[in-house]
């Protein structure tokens, strides 16, 4: 279809006919090659009429379709839009936006959209508005709808402004109350979580703490029992009573881990500034007669300087080293160990590694479970609450705490402390 140049001058047939007429002599006929083209112009600027009514209707149909589109778009859009003035009086809404207020759209036209706020909320919406007339980049708030107390967001900008000055705002509105109820059921998890936690610590405390003393009482009685009247019983019951002494003697040490177990975190400051190689330096002072016995060597790195409690991170050692001079592979000549630290992009990894006997990797996991043992009470002593209480020092630091090994092949036990506390 050929299309209409709008630069192409037109022409005023009227015009130039009566131009023409004033030429001739009154009464004069027309000249019939004038009337001819005449004619001929006019029509074709007939033609050229209907070719531009027919891009024009074509280009109608095709705003409207756009138009109709964006209206779909802008009505059923998921966010709520609002065009409000500086007053906050409400000038356009989407069907969306209507819908979380509750409203008809026509209801909300004409009228302050804090109408349908709570009470609550009017003091932040407010803030809004004097934030958008700032031109304050910060131009957002929570609020609550009075429509069965939603929780929404809004981000507002200026839009345009009138022919009398007055300035328009567009606000998009977003329904967070299903993210709000799962925050509200998440805190209270967390509290009825730390709530439950806090009893049971106080709980195995205080439970711990209780059943020392008549567990002294047994003992101590069993004890005179086996002083004073020795000579009385004979082989089989002395036997009975070495049995005694010994369950005694392993349920005061599981008390006793237990004990310590309840009690970490209870009142911890993490806060001092602790030199690792100084807390390992101790505890392998402290442990020296042990280490001897068995020919162990350790070997250290330079350890890095973190923010936590001393007494703590030495426990942790403590443990560890304990763990592998308990499994260590007696067939050897040497226990070797070696401490190490390696910087990583969020904080320090502190690994352990001896030649011990090792253990299934399918129980890297489960070793850390409190009272969980891999070997039975006659073959390695112990409570099973050891590796228990490193994780929970070292969780409480911030860190994590894993292992890895294989049967035979020794075991490498690893923390870390985050970054943040270097």
């Amino acid at each position: 279809m050929k299309k209409h140049d709008p630069k192409r001058p037109k022409v005023d047939i009227r015009r130039r006919a009566e131009e023409r007429l004033k030429e001739l002599e009154p009464g004069a006929p027309v000249p019939p090659e004038d009337t001819a083209r005449l004619l001929h112009e006019l029509q074709v600027h007939q033609i050229e009429l209907e070719l531009q009514n027919e891009e024009l209707r074509e280009a109608q149909a095709r705003a409207e379709e756009v138009l109709e589109k964006y209206i779909d778009l802008y009505d059923f859009a998921p966010l709520g839009y609002f065009t409000v003035d500086e007053e906050g009086i409400v000038r356009e809404a989407n069907l969306t936006g209507a819908q979380l207020a509750g409203a008809e759209r026509s209801r909300l036209i004409g009228r302050p959209l804090l109408i349908w706020l709570t009470k609550e909320s009017i003091p932040a919406f407010t803030r809004l508005l004097d934030a958008m007339k700032g031109r304050d980049s910060v131009t957002y708030c929570d609020i609550v709808l009075t429509n069965e107390s939603r929780h929404v967001h809004l981000t507002g900008t200026e839009t345009s402004t009138t022919a009398v000055g007055k300035r328009h705002f567009r606000l998009a509105m977003t329904d967070i109350t299903e993210l709000k109820q799962a925050e509200e059921r998440s805190q209270l998890y967390c509290d009825d979580l730390a709530r439950s936690n806090k009893d049971l610590e106080q709980f195995a405390y205080l439970a711990s703490h209780d059943l020392q003393e008549p567990l002294r009482m047994v003992t101590g009685f069993v004890d005179m029992l086996q002083k004073n009247y020795s000579q009385i019983f004979d082989a089989e019951a002395a036997e009975l009573f070495n049995y005694i002494t010994d369950g005694a003697k392993r349920m005061q040490a599981l008390i006793s881990d237990l004990l310590a177990f309840s009690h970490i975190g209870r009142d911890s400051k993490l806060d001092d500034d602790v030199d690792l190689n100084q807390v390992l330096h101790d505890v392998l002072r402290s442990m020296n007669r042990q280490l001897d016995e068995v020919n162990a060597k350790v070997h250290c790195q330079r350890l890095p300087a973190v923010k936590g409690k001393p007494a703590l991170l030495a426990q942790v050692f403590l443990n560890i080293l304990n763990n592998a001079i308990k499994f260590r592979a007696k067939e050897k000549n040497s226990l070797e160990i070696s401490v190490t630290a390696a910087e990583e992009s969020d904080g320090w990894k502190i690994s352990i590694r001896d030649n011990g006997i090792g253990f299934p990797s399918r129980s890297a996991e489960r070793i850390f479970d409190i009272f969980q043992r891999l070997h039975p009470q006659t073959q390695y002593g112990g409570t099973g609450i050891g590796l228990a209480i490193c994780r929970r020092i070292i969780e409480l630091h911030g860190g994590r705490i894993w292992a890895e090994s294989e049967p035979g092949r020794g075991s490498i036990f690893h923390f870390t402390l985050p970054a943040q506390n270097l």
